[in-house]
């Protein structure tokens, strides 16, 4: 069984502290998602923070890029078209908004 999970858990199991997992928490690349999970994987994530010597949301945030990647591949070509539309819709949207935010007032108001 050779699934990206497995090589995220593989690279998880060999690294050292100094070649440790690729955490970007707060770079403009990466947004944080606050999500619930059932306690007893909390307690495991935690465990492998613990055990591993690697933050739990590096860890978390590894496992549910790959899974997110691939539960968008069981997605329809129209699925994943009607998500890119509205994605392109929320982004218009926020750029206006920032652009509105940053209108320079010359004292007009």
């Amino acid at each position: 069984m050779n699934t990206k999970i497995v090589e995220v858990v593989e690279k998880l199991r060999t690294s050292g502290e100094d070649a440790g997992m690729h955490c970007d928490l707060s770079s403009s690349s990466v947004k944080n998602v606050k999500t619930p999970i059932p306690t007893e994987l909390y307690d495991q994530l935690r465990t492998m923070e613990l055990v591993y010597n690697k933050d739990m949301s590096c860890i978390a945030a590894e496992l549910l890029e790959v899974a997110f990647r691939e539960a968008l591949e069981c997605f329809t070509e129209e699925e994943l078209d009607q998500l890119e539309t509205v994605r392109k819709s929320v982004e218009k949207d926020e750029v206006l908004r920032h652009l509105e935010d940053q209108r320079y007032d010359a004292g007009c108001t």
